[in-house]
């Protein structure tokens, strides 16, 4: 089969009822979390046919947690928003039954989209496409935010026991067959073969983030570096290099050890801060 009869057959099923069991979205501010909260419980099954739990939450991290921090701690704010709901879901014990948990990053000005999220207050996933979901009555566009639902969704019958982590505006058409993954976690990637030091250039990978695959498919990251380095650092058998998607997804077992780490590394923190005094206080008191 063909790269462009695999990328046929997934978009075929995108559009087959396939959803997560549970859906997180992490948005950017209160406003956002209870505007999507609102509007995705009425369209998540129109968008991926099935009719999943939805828990949106907001990053209220001072100066924003990024990719690695702000899933730890969306995931946590999504288990006790779970916890609090009538239904008092236990999201840990859902993932460790083998539920499958999508999380989507929201949260952002949306620059790359500009000017479009413009239209929008800046909400970018927000932004209108050009179809139609029948919500409340009337007929209003699908948005950014679900047409990603609707791609990824294809990826929740092989991520049982996972939390899959996606931007809420990047769409991808996978151009391989998706399979279950063995590995505690994956990401992924647009991968080709090991570039020649003149394709390297031409292509300018030294100014990408790349993974690099071996043949057992165990995965090494580069960042931002030149062939040379690249050869002098990575395992002789790597077959394939690529730019990262930046979506990846984790076992509930990974998850729950990443934030018990997370957790103990902010206690730290937190306890160094309280006991060093501010430059210039007078009472020399803490943070």
């Amino acid at each position: 089969m063909s790269d462009e009869e695999r990328m046929l057959k997934a978009l075929e099923d995108m559009l087959q009822p396939s959803g997560f069991d549970v859906v997180v979205v992490c948005c950017s501010n209160l406003a956002a979390e209870n505007y999507w909260q609102k509007r995705l419980e009425q369209t998540v099954k129109q968008v991926t046919g099935v009719d999943g739990v939805i828990l949106a939450v907001h990053e209220d991290w001072n100066g924003g947690a990024g990719n690695g921090l702000g899933t730890l701690y969306a995931f946590q704010k999504a288990c006790d928003k779970a916890a609090a709901s009538p239904k008092a879901l236990d999201l840990k014990k859902m993932v460790a039954g083998g539920a499958s948990v999508a999380l989507y990053h929201t949260a952002g000005k949306g620059t790359r989209l500009a000017p479009l999220p413009g239209a929008e207050n800046n909400n970018k996933p927000g932004v209108k496409l050009p179809s139609l979901l029948s919500i409340e009555g009337s007929m209003q566009p699908l948005t950014v935010l679900e047409a990603v639902m609707r791609q990824t969704s294809s990826y929740a019958s092989v991520r049982g026991g996972r939390i899959s982590v996606f931007w809420g505006d990047q769409v991808f058409v996978p151009s391989t067959e998706l399979k279950s993954s063995s590995h505690p976690a994956d990401i992924l990637a647009a991968l080709r073969p090991m570039p020649t030091k003149e394709e390297w250039e031409a292509g300018q990978l030294h100014q990408y983030g790349l993974i690099a695959v071996d043949p057992r498919g165990d995965a090494v990251q580069l960042e931002k570096v030149t062939y040379d380095v690249a050869k002098e650092y990575l395992p002789p058998d790597i077959e394939q290099v690529g730019t990262s998607l930046g979506s990846f997804s984790v076992t509930g077992a990974l998850m729950e050890s990443l934030q018990a780490d997370s957790c103990e590394h902010r206690r730290s923190e937190e306890s160094r801060n309280k006991t060093r005094p501010e430059h210039g206080d007078d009472h020399g008191t803490g943070r």
